[in-house]
């Protein structure tokens, strides 16, 4: 049975530089060759499916190195950027020229590799697995939605696919207006074997050439990735002609949903600022990561609707998914919108993550507006701009780097049966002493604050439909986190309010937890209570030291 796999690009453009050129040169690999494709399924199973076997994964694997795929290559056109990179040097004026060539197309155009010799048997599921955790191909800047086609079929519509390999017949109408280019595809002899001798190199597990970093081919002075083999292939002569195409206007159509539901970002701080956030302050540093990104949302509106004149409150400034609000501007009730959740991932008491993860998906407009979130000035920390004609300007104090843009199970959130609070759990509510729903009398009393917060743990988890798919887990209230659970700080030194008049976060019970699921490891992210899409509340799972990150021990 043929086996057909399609490629989308959400940004609208497919980054990679063929093999033996320099990114100088500004030649983009078109069509993607195989031999990419197949190192990248290699780097999903290794980073996000490490419990597949290698002995299944290489049949999958062989069923795609041992034949030649045809192409369906959409519309498309050459694009480039250009870079004036600094030097390592003292002068900040001495800089190089860099280019970044890429393939531009629509991001609704679909790249198509089409093996009609393959049979995969029962190895379909793995490859479709495979494919739905590729979150990029060719640079990291390439974000790609790759997925199994079933029951494709080429013949049925003649001319589609229109990228050959010299020899193969090509239908009739694609004889003419070819042109030949050189792809790298993978030796059907060679690509599962080892080819290298030099002790300096670490052999990979399991040893095949599609698995050996360019620092191996440069040691041994390989001109060429040994496994792999090139093959001319016909495409058409005008795959890069630029088309006229009429612009519609997207103001009044809804936003179209990608499959992404999470992004993660690292962070840095700024040449000459002060250190990184403390935990205490998650809250305030969540907040401020989202108004930042929805300025960003906001810019994109406003260019795209140039000459338009909004009103401040204009619901179409505002996205649904970071914001929480419907296209009236009333709050929604469901926790489908963002959640923008601070971490500290060394335990060392500073912030050095985000992970934005919101349920129902981001639009393309919220991708974007991810993409562009590159910096933020926060609190005390941004100070102001001496140099600046408006005194009030603050100066950049914090650098966000996009690493990662996940789909429908998110592998960069973790896993556990034991879960411990990584930010204190705020109740949800007040203790009710009079009125029809009042509370046991037994919660009065100060002594009970353990039970009334385990109480209300347990119906805000309820609640929650977003947690419904987990079970219950075992609730255990944490009286001293700093002994308990060896935080640096205490929960009452946590910012524990919004930014906003009249909130009354400081006033509210609040303490932290351990959950504990009795059959089996729960996925995350875990966090409810007050605040939750604003970090407070969220849940870890519990680590020894030995799995933290190399150097740092469990606070």
């Amino acid at each position: 049975m043929p086996v057909s796999i399609g490629l989308k690009f959400p940004g609208g453009r497919f980054h990679a530089t063929p093999w033996g050129h320099h990114v100088n040169e500004a030649l983009p690999e078109w069509p993607p060759s195989p031999w990419r494709l197949l190192r990248a399924l290699v780097a999903v199973w290794k980073r996000k499916l490490p419990h597949l076997t290698a002995d299944v994964v290489e049949r999958v694997l062989a069923e795609l190195a041992n034949s030649l795929p045809s192409f369906h290559l959409p519309r498309a056109s050459l694009g480039h950027t250009r870079h004036y990179m600094p030097l390592n040097s003292t002068d900040e004026s001495k800089r190089t020229k860099v280019f970044d060539a890429f393939i531009s197309l629509s991001r609704a155009s679909e790249v198509v590799l089409h093996w009609p010799d393959a049979n995969l048997a029962d190895g379909g599921e793995m490859l479709a697995l495979l494919l739905s955790q590729l979150g990029n191909f060719g640079r990291a800047e390439s974000w790609c939605d790759a997925r199994l086609l079933d029951g494709y079929a080429p013949e049925a519509e003649p001319g589609r696919l229109n990228c050959f390999p010299a020899g193969r017949e090509a239908p009739a109408g694609r004889t003419a207006g070819q042109e030949s280019v050189r792809v790298l595809t993978a030796d059907p002899a060679g690509w599962n074997g080892w080819a290298f001798v030099s002790p300096k190199i670490i052999r990979p597990d399991p040893p095949w050439n599609l698995l050996a970093e360019t620092a191996d081919l440069h040691t041994e002075r390989w001109s060429d990735p040994p496994g792999s083999k090139w093959v001319t292939y016909h495409r058409p002569a005008d795959c890069f002609a630029i088309r006229p195409s009429v612009r519609t206007s997207l103001r009044e159509e809804s936003p179209a949903k990608t499959t992404y539901v999470a992004a993660r970002f690292v962070i840095d701080v700024a040449e000459g600022r002060r250190p990184l956030p403390l935990v205490t302050e998650t809250l305030p540093f969540a907040e401020a990561i989202r108004w930042h990104v929805g300025q960003e949302y906001r810019r994109i509106i406003e260019n795209r609707h140039r000459g338009v004149k909004f009103a401040i409150n204009d619901s179409r400034l505002y996205s649904p998914t970071f914001h929480g609000k419907d296209a009236d501007g009333v709050m929604v009730k469901s926790h489908d919108h963002a959640f923008f959740l601070p971490e500290d991932i060394d335990r060392d008491g500073r912030i050095d993550h985000v992970t934005i993860y919101a349920k129902g998906g981001f639009t393309r407009d919220d991708v974007s507006a991810l993409d562009k979130l590159r910096s933020l000035s926060f609190g005390k920390e941004g100070e102001a701009d001496d140099d600046s004609p408006q005194p009030w300007r603050r100066q950049t104090t914090h650098r966000l780097m996009l690493i990662g843009l996940e789909k429908e199970r998110p592998d960069l959130m973790e896993s556990g049966t034991v879960w411990v609070s990584a930010t204190p759990y705020i109740a949800f509510r007040h203790l009710k002493e009079r009125g029809r729903k009042r509370d046991d009398r037994r919660f009065v009393s100060p002594e009970a604050l353990p039970e009334f917060m385990k109480q209300i743990f347990s119906e805000d988890w309820d609640q929650r439909d977003y947690l419904a798919h987990l079970p219950k887990p075992e609730i255990e209230f944490v009286p001293d986190p700093l002994k308990g659970l060896e935080w640096k700080y205490r929960s009452l030194q946590f910012r524990r309010a919004r930014n906003r008049p009249g909130d009354d976060g400081w006033s509210r019970p609040f303490g932290t937890f351990r959950l504990t699921f009795s059959k089996k490891e729960v996925p995350g992210p875990i966090s409810l209570g007050y605040a939750s899409h604003f970090g407070m509340g969220a849940f870890r799972p519990e680590k020894p030291a030995s799995q933290l990150p190399h150097g740092q021990a469990e606070i």
